[in-house]
């Protein structure tokens, strides 16, 4: 997953939510809030730079299991915080703050 210029620097387009949710090993540029949205090495993986992102890639093709770990607990932080009903819930929560 590589942001465009436009994401600025800040992580969070579509493709980690869909790769996470399909269970997929997500591999995706380290932003400063991308701890925010998943952990780091746990729920996705964080390159820093494209050498980084080649070692990732390697490593990840010779541990499968590994990456199967990751992408499994990606996809449990996705059902617990990152569908439509979580999003409505934090929404709700600051429209509260403001009323």
């Amino acid at each position: 997953n590589i942001h465009t210029e436009a994401m600025g620097y800040t992580a969070g387009n579509i493709r980690l939510f869909e790769i996470t949710g399909m269970k997929s090993c997500m591999i995706t540029e380290n932003f400063n809030n991308i701890s925010d949205l998943f952990e780091p090495d746990k729920d996705i993986v964080t390159y820093i730079n494209f050498e980084d992102l080649e070692e990732k890639i390697q490593f990840l093709k010779k541990n499968l299991s590994i990456a199967q770990d990751i992408a499994e607990k990606g996809f449990e932080k996705v059902q617990k915080n990152h569908t439509e009903k979580s999003r409505i819930q934090d929404y709700l929560k600051l429209i509260k703050k403001i009323i």
